[in-house]
């Protein structure tokens, strides 16, 4: 039995197709894109959001509602926040666990993990102790059992030692690896319209031709208990909750925002499709600032997914990073 996930290993189990993929990669993390900026005679979401009594007030000191829907949509904090965790030496904590349609857990693994900068650009990670295993995680070839196991490594663990450079482009990818840069960005960055059959125009949840389906909230409320903040809240109308009408993917996205500075805070974030692929996820992204620099908190996520060819699954994961220097 293995004591930690091998990228290696990743890399031999091959998924049939690389549009069976894509859904997957959509189904756990399309949920957190933004979108291109409105043409200069629309009035986009500004025109329809609602705004509670709080907010209201803040508009007579001051508040800009279509400034902050502009801050919302070009906001790349999430991706930033992936892409320096590159940069810095950081301990982690990861957990997993895989249930059975019933709800009897079948797997669970968990890890603590440090990761060690060699150079400017050159990383490496080490277990600190064992990994926890109980169930069927891994098959007897030392292979993952679950897909979803997968995809967390090839986001979240660094195996054996990977350079780049700070400017690494994600179109310098190809293939399936193409497809796993792309999951990593779509979790914390918002992004646009996709080019993906079937779901694609449904990630445009701020595009006109998708807004009728949704309700835009701005409120004040405090993040965590503690820090007053602005929420922008998008949400599927009650007459269009319905997931068998696949109307929509997005059902529900929050973000805090500081309202001393805007700095983002938080999103949490539910998708769901019925289709031929299926799946229904949430997910929960906290962030930390570090010396003026945004990386990750923690990132939750449970749901489950079924495409044709592959089995059901359903799973859940934290991943909680800790000590940066």
């Amino acid at each position: 039995m293995l004591t930690k996930i091998s990228g290696s290993k990743v890399l031999k189990i091959r998924i049939k197709g690389e549009n069976t993929l894509v859904l997957f990669l959509f189904c756990i993390s399309l949920s957190a894109f933004g979108q291109k900026p409105f043409p200069a005679d629309y009035d986009g979401i500004a025109a329809v959001v609602q705004l509670d009594s709080f907010v209201i007030m803040d508009q007579q000191k001051g508040f800009d509602v279509e400034a902050f829907i502009s801050i919302v949509q070009q906001d790349e904090s999430f991706y930033q926040a992936f892409k320096n965790l590159h940069f810095f030496n950081y301990k982690a904590q990861h957990e997993m666990a895989f249930f059975s349609r019933k709800g009897d857990k079948k797997a669970e693994y968990s890890a603590n993990t440090e990761q060690i900068m060699l150079s400017d650009s050159c990383r490496s990670m080490e277990f600190l102790a064992p990994s926890t295993i109980q169930g069927d995680f891994y098959k007897k070839n030392g292979e993952y059992h679950y897909t979803t196991a997968q995809l967390y490594d090839l986001v979240f663990l660094t195996n054996d030692t990977i350079c780049e450079k700070a400017n690494t482009q994600l179109s310098a990818s190809r293939g399936l690896q193409k497809y796993y840069q792309a999951l990593k960005t779509f979790i914390f960055q918002p992004g646009e319209r996709v080019d993906v059959p079937i779901v694609g125009r449904k990630t445009a949840i701020f595009e006109p031709e998708m807004m009728k389906y949704y309700n835009y909230e701005i409120r004040r409320d405090l993040y965590a208990g503690q820090i007053d903040s602005y929420v922008f809240t998008i949400q599927v109308k009650d007459a269009f909750v319905d997931r068998k009408g696949g109307k929509t993917l997005v059902k529900f996205l929050e973000t805090y925002f500081r309202v001393e500075d805007f700095q983002v805070l938080g999103r949490s974030y539910e998708i769901a499709y019925r289709g031929l692929a299926s799946c229904d996820v949430k997910m929960e992204v906290d962030l930390s600032y570090y010396k003026g620099i945004y990386l990750p908190k923690s990132v939750k996520y449970q749901g489950t997914w079924n495409i044709p060819g592959k089995k059901r699954e359903t799973g859940r994961f934290e991943a909680r990073f800790m000590e940066f220097n």
